[in-house]
């Protein structure tokens, strides 16, 4: 059975887990409630943590090897710059980030829906594409394409 917990009662397991210095395994580390529970115990102590999944190169170097390709043979396609873009690229697979998802309004496109981007001009300059990568992931290396959507 699955046992559900309060923030306030996991906080006290955090705590607890920290004085004792038990590694954090966190297996989801996007900023839902595991990822957020993986930064705090870092900020309260805690050793590691130890991320498995994106933005880790790992979840993608198996996903290569299990496909039998090389980074080359890919092209990643994500709308998380923090964490599709930067795993992809820490794999060494190509990226295109897709504007009109999650950083849609940062990028002043909320609101927009995909036959209304306006074909390949979709009102960002390459400059502020790049600030916003640059805000979103310091340092990193960032995608090599963008378009404003995706439609499967």
């Amino acid at each position: 059975t699955v046992e559900r917990k309060s923030m306030e009662e996991l906080d006290e397991l955090l705590w607890e887990c920290a004085r004792r210095k038990l590694p954090f395994v966190c297996a989801n580390p996007d900023l839902k409630k595991p990822g957020r529970l993986a930064l705090k115990y870092k900020a309260i102590g805690g050793p590691g943590p130890i991320l498995l999944g994106k933005p880790s190169a790992i979840a993608y170097t198996a996903a290569l090897a299990y496909l039998g390709l090389t980074p080359s043979e890919v092209l990643a396609v994500g709308d998380s710059l923090h964490f599709d873009i930067k795993g992809t690229t820490d794999a060494g697979i190509d990226a295109v980030f897709v504007g009109g998802g999650i950083h849609a309004a940062k990028l002043g496109m909320e609101g927009v829906r995909a036959g209304e981007a306006g074909g390949v001009d979709w009102g960002i300059s390459e400059e502020r594409l790049a600030e916003i990568m640059e805000e979103e992931a310091p340092g990193e290396k960032t995608a090599q394409f963008a378009v404003p959507f995706f439609r499967w």
